[in-house]
């Protein structure tokens, strides 16, 4: 059963309890994502039953991968948002605003331990 869920186009990151510690269903739920169509990586984590796979968004919606996951036979994929997540115009402005939002506190942060050290050395 999926316990955890992280999704930003193009990078998903799930937790299963049911590949944790078992080296042979990691191994198989890593080959059956790769032979989708679209997938650039799969890392699995059979130590923390962490699975992360990164995706050509374009080529592959996130509601397509889901379905691999539960054709997998992993639970508790229904309950997760598919297509919602890859064409609400909302969140993607919403994922946008946040990006430029933290992209902007680093350079003020940047700009300001620059600040501190050229201050420092004169």
């Amino acid at each position: 059963m999926i316990t955890e869920f992280h999704h930003v186009p193009g990078r998903l990151r799930v937790r299963i309890g049911r590949i944790k510690g078992d080296l042979a269903k990691g191994s198989e739920l890593r080959g059956y994502l790769y032979g989708l169509g679209g997938v650039t990586s799969v890392k699995v984590s059979e130590v923390t039953g962490s699975v992360t796979v990164l995706y050509d968004s374009a080529k592959l919606p996130l509601s397509r991968l889901l379905q691999r996951f539960e054709e997998a036979g992993i639970e508790g994929v229904a309950a997760l948002p598919g297509d919602a997540a890859d064409s609400s115009p909302l969140l993607r402005l919403a994922e946008w605003t946040g990006r430029m939002a933290v992209g902007l506190a680093v350079e003020r942060m940047v700009q300001r331990s620059a600040l501190s050290v050229l201050t420092a050395l004169l």
